[in-house]
């Protein structure tokens, strides 16, 4: 059975983009844009719309391919960093996590499981913060007073539970 054809004009540059691309790559202009085709609406609608308005001339004005690559790149480094710390047998990579049943877990639900960790990890580092700010004697305001307060008490919560 025949595939259905879908068929569009770009302007020069970017033909001239696309067969440098599909070269580089060992690709035929034809199999390159397929694939980038198929990148985009492989993506997350949230996730999309979300890079849109990074991209967005109201935002950083940028292409969205650039939103994307920048913030992989900021991944990449965090995990260069880790492994240059922690060494070759660090954990799993958080953002590939798997439910019991094998199924990945991505969008939305990725996002608010690793919003989560990352909650964690900076309340730890604001608490260690203003510990140092309290060993070298300096001040704290009502809020971070009341924020020691909060991380006590669930510290002490989470002790119980074990």
């Amino acid at each position: 059975m025949a595939k259905p054809r879908v068929s569009f004009r770009v302007d020069e540059e970017l033909k001239q983009k696309l067969d440098e691309v599909a070269s580089q790559r060992g690709l035929i202009p034809t199999d390159a844009a397929r694939e980038a085709l198929e990148f985009w609406t492989d993506l997350d609608s949230e996730m999309l719309r979300t890079v849109q308005l990074l991209a967005s001339p109201e935002c950083l004005n940028i292409k969205p391919a650039v939103v994307l690559q920048n913030f992989f790149i900021l991944q990449r480094a965090k995990q260069a960093a880790e492994l240059e710390v922690w060494g070759p047998h660090q954990r799993l990579l958080m953002q590939f996590q798997v439910t019991s049943d094998g199924r990945v877990i991505t969008g939305e639900e990725l996002f608010q499981s690793l919003k989560e960790t990352f909650i964690q990890r900076e309340e730890r580092k604001k608490q260690d913060q203003l510990e140092a700010n309290l060993r070298n004697g300096a001040p704290l305001s009502a809020e971070e007073k009341a924020f020691l307060q909060r991380r006590y008490a669930q510290i002490e919560a989470e002790d119980t539970e074990d």
